[in-house]
């Protein structure tokens, strides 16, 4: 059986259906914004609690590189300072500008793996924690603990080369001066860390 409809009734068809799309389409909207919502929440959800965000100008940039210095520290733990200042890393850089700003600090080294007269007796290979200050302070409130650049779990003679760029806090403009210490991996016990070559960059305004 065939129905009749008259021109009508079809225009009122299409028209309902035009209406039943668009609230499908408006629901479906909702839907995405919410999920894209959700998602943005559990992203922030996510940032470590420690994470900072810097933003600044960096046109000069001030370096330092050692090509002839061999550096090793023995340390034992507990009973011995946990720091020690590298040696031949201390430098100074002048912060321009007339507000306080951000510096990007970027230490890279050659991590040997100790042996021979570098290795004392009753020492074993460790690997190296790295640390900065900068004018005696902690300016980089993210790793202040320390960040361990060398696990000193070669098996051959190096442990290759590798660092860490910080981030620090503002720091007024003028003469600064920036240090590194070092800690080695060996939570009790004794080890021994060596250095090679290494560079410092820092980027400044």
């Amino acid at each position: 059986m065939y129905t009749v409809r008259s021109s009508a009734d079809i225009k009122a068809t299409n028209s309902r259906n035009r209406k039943e799309r668009r609230n499908g389409n408006s629901s479906l909207g909702m839907v995405r914004k919410t999920v894209v919502a959700l998602t943005l929440f559990m992203g922030l959800l996510c940032v470590p609690a420690h994470a900072q965000i810097r933003t600044g100008t960096v046109p000069n940039f001030t370096g330092f590189e050692s090509n002839d210095s061999f550096d090793c520290r023995t340390s034992t733990f507990p009973g011995e300072n946990r720091l020690g200042e590298i040696p031949n890393t201390r430098f100074h850089f002048v912060l321009g500008g007339s507000v306080a700003s951000s510096v990007i600090v970027t230490f890279v080294g050659n991590w040997p793996k100790p042996s021979g007269s570098d290795l004392p007796p009753g020492s074993q290979p460790a690997g190296a924690i790295l640390f900065m200050e900068i004018d005696d302070q902690v300016v980089d409130p993210v790793r202040n603990g320390g960040v361990l650049v060398s696990d000193g779990s070669t098996t051959g003679v190096s442990n290759g080369t590798h660092g860490f760029t910080f981030v620090t806090e503002p720091l007024p403009p003028g003469t600064h001066v920036v240090k590194f210490f070092w800690s080695n991996n060996i939570l009790v016990g004794t080890g021994t860390v060596c250095l090679f070559q290494r560079s410092i960059v820092v980027q400044h305004p």
